[in-house]
């Protein structure tokens, strides 16, 4: 189950990354949010396929006002790996 999130911080939480990544996953591919979970794969979504991986790195870079390099992209094997990366961006 993902994090609860709490305004209470200016600084995001973990908890409100993860919130908002899946609320990216939700509607790129068009998920209920229950469904997604740390180990959530393309094999898992139909929608996720290579046009939908593009179109989700696209809205995770907006979202979180991040670029990501080809190589970092390549490494996107589910949703914690994402999480992961966004993770990384935000801290250096």
């Amino acid at each position: 189950m993902l994090e609860s999130v709490t305004s209470s911080s200016v600084q995001p939480t973990a908890g409100d990354t993860t919130s908002r990544l899946a609320s990216v996953f939700a509607e790129v591919l068009s998920l209920p949010e229950d469904r997604i979970h740390a180990d959530l794969a393309p094999v898992d979504v139909d929608q996720w396929d290579s046009v939908g991986h593009v179109m989700l790195v696209a809205a995770v870079e907006q979202e979180f006002s991040i670029h990501f390099e080809v190589d970092e992209i390549m490494e996107f094997t589910n949703f914690q790996s994402i999480l992961s990366a966004i993770d990384r961006r935000m801290t250096t």
